[in-house]
């Protein structure tokens, strides 16, 4: 088809789709990428030179001329160009494929460099020095970019693999950090390096990550984790790592799939989302300055302007280079994977309203500024290019796909410290839960008292239990009521008995006291303690059962209501006193809760909830933190009895987003790091009973020795690794015929504990099922006008507004 029939046939879908009721959406925007893309494809092919595969750095927007310089950037993204070409059907496979050949060719034979680097701009003739430009680390990274992209677009061509080899493999990335712990931006055969670092958040994600790839001369391996994740900003409730214009935060993702992962600080894929909202909502607010700028039309990013080239963007806003009304399109077109809605429909109002001042041979002008009617001349090889590149990986994702597909790029993930967070779950991994969380329900149900319903503390069947695990019995009745486990009068009925045997219970200040007897229902004399942080389990499992099985409502909020947590409150530190001695009928003053990251989490936020605790003793939680492989969380960190720690209360209480929430996934990530450096193929360390025999506990956990509810309690953060280690664990030996998963494993020993803790079971359970059945234990929690009305008195846990978000995973 010709350009004119191909133009006609694009002008009349675009006319249709609008005329067509319901159909805007879909078929208007694929029309209009199709355009916008075969407009941006044909700058890189027209443009370059067709003899050595250079590709200028702008040409006249109208096709009428371009630029005697190269930028090797350019080339970068016109390679990554070529395969979209072929499989959109623009040109033929063997001619992009020679393009792509004869474009390394000239690389590795002809563009002037050092030490595997080039200059940032060379003669599109000669390949040679342009300007006395600077030798570009950047643009060097973004021209291997687009090398080993289309070495995996044609496979078929071994000269492009074996030239796109030899070009990745002579960068000597040491050379280039010139003595420092980051890159240098540069370097002058005259003067040296410059003194600019890539030391803070920008677009140099993808130069670090290939430096870090190299076989050759690769970077440091912690080198990913030495540049500062700074500035953090905060925009309209927005809270992610800034970078005024936008392609700072577009460049890396061109190639690099971020979604779906997080490293030890942040999630770089949720970061451009919010830097892109925050820009939109930027402009919108610019608007009684610049009428044109609005919810449909808005973008900034570095671009030519009125008189030069300008750096302009924000938030923050660049106060250098000031706003002045300019809308820059690749803005919003390389956001469009990241907010596909707002970014497209600012595209379009470009298009329709303006398309005759802008809208040219290669797609859009590259700036304009409707207020004054100013038009850029040019297009940007780099501008075109992130909007062809970003518009196909929102499409189809192929760019993505090439490149990830490169062993050294996926090498360098592992090195950073990337781990999967995708939350879909296979059907086989459906499967493997529902099976275990059934088998762990056997498990459990074979644990309780037949009289009394209360359970046993484990497998031993001993004489004794504790609040805690009734608690989790509780919960457990409800879990299985969600799966199916139990018919739904079933599980009530064995949560009455449950009832009838705790209001049994003595109690002082409305509180049980911590261990008693299963069958008897005395109180122990071994341990007369009554626990406030047990009693902070109890009553989250009344308050679940309550919701769960409404008919015993009013006996789980009178057991609820009876709890006078003020009596455990010292007023002058202003802390929780942690228990009483029931036998000696005092408080023990060394016996406090200060941590926000400890399993006593639950019982303080029920304390504030209440009323009867003020909240200015949650405020004067300790927050210290520990960092492990650069994650940090909040103590008592991996001695302080691991991940259960963090993450019990989160088997009620959805801590999704919130700062105690942040700091248990920080240390599951932090669990995951550390078997895959010290090269464990087994991870999970939490408080369980020794395979050798007694119990592993505050201070005395071991690396040989992982628990596998600590795995399970993990899989609502990282699925995949959690799944995987499940079913590493099961490989092990580690799981009964029919019980589940016993309560520990020493991976060197290979030798499992031969029975089953009560809590420990419970915990899996529970965890599990929250991931099968859309969060049910929380939801019941949850609606309850006393968690409510915590969510209300504390600032950790109030329910973020619309609007309000961050990228950072710092608790």
């Amino acid at each position: 088809m010709n350009k004119f029939l191909q133009s006609l046939a694009i002008a009349l879908a675009l006319a249709l789709a609008a005329l067509a009721p319901g159909c805007v959406g879909v078929d208007a925007d694929q029309a209009f990428l199709d355009d916008l893309q075969r407009r941006s494809f044909d700058f890189f092919w027209e443009t370059a030179n067709p003899t050595n595969g250079l590709i200028p750095d702008r040409a006249q927007a109208d096709g009428s001329g371009r630029d005697w310089r190269a930028s090797i950037a350019s080339v970068g993204f016109g390679l990554s160009a070529l395969p979209i070409g072929v499989a959109r059907g623009w040109v033929a496979r063997e001619a992009a494929r020679e393009r792509a050949a004869i474009t390394l060719r000239t690389f590795l034979n002809t563009v002037e460099g050092t030490n595997g680097f080039y200059y940032h701009f060379v003669d599109m003739a000669t390949g040679r020095r342009a300007e006395n430009c600077e030798l570009s680390s950047i643009d060097t990274g973004l021209f291997l970019t687009g090398v080993l992209t289309v070495r995996q677009a044609f496979p078929e061509s071994a000269e492009i693999g074996e030239l796109a080899q030899r070009l990745y493999d002579r960068a000597v990335w040491p050379w280039m950090l010139n003595g420092g712990r980051t890159l240098s931006m540069g370097w002058f055969p005259e003067r040296g390096f410059l003194e600019a670092r890539w030391d803070g958040y920008s677009e140099h994600m993808i130069l670090t990550l290939l430096g870090l790839g190299s076989k050759t001369h690769p970077l440091p391996p912690d080198s990913w984790n030495l540049w500062q994740r700074e500035p953090v900003g905060t925009y309209a409730g927005l809270t992610f790592l800034q970078c005024p214009p936008l392609f700072t935060h577009q460049f890396s993702h061109a190639w690099v799939d971020f979604r779906d992962k997080r490293d030890a600080f942040a999630d770089y894929w949720l970061n451009s989302v919010l830097a892109t909202r925050a820009q939109r909502l930027m402009c919108v607010s610019m608007a009684d300055r610049y009428p044109h700028y609005g919810d449909d039309l808005w973008g900034l990013t570095a671009s030519d302007g009125p008189g030069g080239y300008y750096a302009w963007g924000g938030p923050p806003f660049t106060s250098n280079q000031p706003v002045n009304g300019v809308v820059v399109p690749c803005a919003p077109a390389g956001s469009v994977p990241f907010e596909p809605d707002a970014c497209l429909r600012a595209l379009r109002a470009m298009r329709e309203r303006h398309g005759d001042l802008v809208w040219k041979r290669y797609g859009f002008a590259d700036a304009f500024n409707p207020q004054s009617g100013w038009v850029a001349e040019s297009v940007l090889g780099i501008d075109v290019g992130i909007t062809l590149l970003m518009a196909e990986n929102y499409r189809t994702g192929r760019v993505w796909n090439w490149f990830m597909a490169n062993p050294e790029i996926r090498r360098a993930m592992d090195l950073a410290g990337f781990v999967s967070t995708a939350r879909q779950l296979t059907a086989d991994d459906k499967i493997y839960l529902e099976e275990l969380v059934r088998d762990t329900w056997r498990c459990l149900d074979g644990l309780v008292h037949p009289r009394t319903g209360l359970p046993y503390d484990g497998s031993s069947k001993g004489k004794f239990t504790s609040v805690s695990n009734i608690g989790l019995l509780l919960t457990d009745l409800a879990a299985a009521k969600a799966m199916g486990c139990l018919a739904a009068d079933e599980a009530q009925r064995r949560a009455d008995a449950a009832l009838d045997s705790l209001e049994r219970l003595k109690t002082r200040f409305g509180f049980q006291q911590s261990w008693n007897d299963v069958e008897t229902l005395a109180p122990a004399t071994h341990d007369p303690w009554i626990s406030v942080l047990d009693s902070g389990n109890l009553a989250a499992g009344l308050i679940t059962a309550g919701q769960a099985f409404p008919e015993l409502g009013d006996r789980c909020r009178a057991l609820v209501n009876a709890m006078e947590w003020h009596t455990f409150l010292d007023p002058q530190r202003q802390h929780m006193l942690g228990g009483y001695h029931c036998v000696s009928n005092i408080f023990n003053p060394k016996w406090t809760m200060p941590f926000v990251g400890s399993d006593a989490r639950m019982a303080l936020f029920l304390a504030v909830a209440s009323g009867d605790v003020p909240t200015n003793v949650w405020r004067n939680l300790d927050r210290g933190t520990e960092e492990r492989y650069g994650a940090r969380y909040y103590v008592p960190g991996w001695q302080g009895g691991g991940l259960f720690m963090q993450t019990l209360a989160g088997l009620w209480l959805d801590e999704t987003g919130t700062p105690p929430g942040r700091s248990a996934a920080n240390f599951v990530y932090a669990q995951i790091r550390h078997a895959d450096v010290k090269g464990y193929p087994v991870w999970g360390w939490s408080a369980c009973a020794d395979p050798a025999g007694g119990y592993l506990g505050w201070g005395h956990l071991r690396d040989p020795v992982v628990t596998p509810h600590a795995a399970a309690m993990a899989v609502q953060y990282f699925p995949g690794r959690a799944l995987a280690n499940l079913r590493a664990l099961e490989a092990m030996g580690a799981r009964h015929a029919s019980l589940g998963f016993y309560d520990a494993m020493n991976f060197e020993t290979r030798r499992h504990t031969d029975g089953f803790l009560f809590l420990d079971q419970s915990m899996l359970f529970v965890s599990l099922v929250n991931v099968l059945r859309d969060g049910a234990v929380r939801q019941w929690f949850e609606a309850d006008p006393l968690v409510r009305r915590g969510r209300e008195l504390l600032d950790d846990y109030r329910r973020p507004g619309e609007n309000e978000a961050t990228s950072l995973m710092v608790p």
